[in-house]
């Protein structure tokens, strides 16, 4: 179910449409000068429209740029870096970019409500991206969009034992540091990459903000993970571990924490502290209580 349109193309379906709403929106409410507002220019019903060459007027060109320069645009275009090309923006959560624009395009369906099949798509992508970066488990259509592959791929995947999921309320749940491994497999999948330069494990609170950092940090000491033997004093922790690990999954052991932040040259009790209430959540918790209590 791959994504046939680029960015521009979208812009121009979100553009079609919200000069749609805007002429829906002064007739109904009898609010003439609206589009003025929204557009930045008074288009007349005919302008809207495309020119005997196939482009447009050219107040329907300033109207276009104008939208492109909003507010409103750039939500969309936020929501399409991270969905599709796995880029989140410096200092906005991946909760804000996804809902940030998903109330653009509410504001914006029409009697079939939504705006294209392929916004819809972006905003699911979204969603399933959000999933996976802040450690939840994810639903099969979840890493289907992911790995932009149909949802008997990832059927095929759970039953081949490649992907591990169990059911929760009737619908198959695939463990996140399962769907991270498989995904990191696929030659079209995009990890996240954030912009934020996190340099505090106490500040880090999802395993794709630790992956990011963990690959600053082994960068800025000049470490290769290629190397065929680590110095890292565990017989677990290889490079394909680490690779893992950077790419947000864990599925080392507890004693594996120790020699990985040596490795890092961070600080144990900090990184097993970042380790434990990003993967062991519940766990973290109970202890955190256990320790308030005493």
């Amino acid at each position: 179910m791959a994504l046939d349109l680029n960015k521009d193309e979208l812009f121009l379906q979100y553009f079609e449409r919200l000069v749609r709403a805007i002429d829906r929106l002064e007739f109904v409410f009898e609010a003439p000068g609206l589009s003025k507002q929204v557009l930045g220019v008074e288009l007349e019903r005919g302008a809207r429209e495309l020119d005997d060459t196939g482009g447009y007027v050219p107040a329907a060109e300033q109207a276009r740029e104008h939208v492109r320069a909003s507010s409103a645009w750039e939500r969309l275009s936020r929501l399409f870096d991270y969905a599709v090309e796995g880029v989140l923006p410096d200092a906005v959560a991946a909760e804000d970019v996804v809902l940030g624009a998903a109330e653009v395009l509410e504001l914006l369906a029409d009697e079939d409500k939504r705006v294209s099949e392929e916004w819809e798509q972006i905003v699911a992508m979204g969603d399933a991206r959000f999933a996976l970066d802040d450690g939840d488990e994810l639903l099969i259509e979840h890493v289907a969009l992911l790995a932009n592959v149909d949802e008997r791929t990832i059927r095929n995947a759970i039953s081949a034992g490649a992907l591990l999921a169990e059911k929760v309320a009737g619908q198959a749940r695939i463990m996140n540091s399962s769907a991270r491994n498989w995904l990191g497999a696929r030659r079209g999948f995009r990890p996240t990459r954030s912009t934020t330069n996190i340099v505090d494990l106490t500040s880090i609170r999802t395993p794709a903000e630790l992956g990011a950092f963990l690959v600053r940090r082994r960068q800025a000491l000049g470490l290769g993970i290629e190397q065929k033997k680590l110095l890292v004093l565990h017989p677990l922790v290889t490079p394909k571990a680490l690779v893992a690990l950077e790419a947000g999954a864990f599925s080392l052991p507890l004693d594996a924490v120790f020699p990985i932040a040596d490795y890092y040259q961070l600080d144990r009790r900090d990184l097993l502290s970042c380790v434990m209430r990003v993967f062991f959540r519940e766990e973290f918790a109970a202890l955190e209580q256990i320790c308030q209590s005493n």
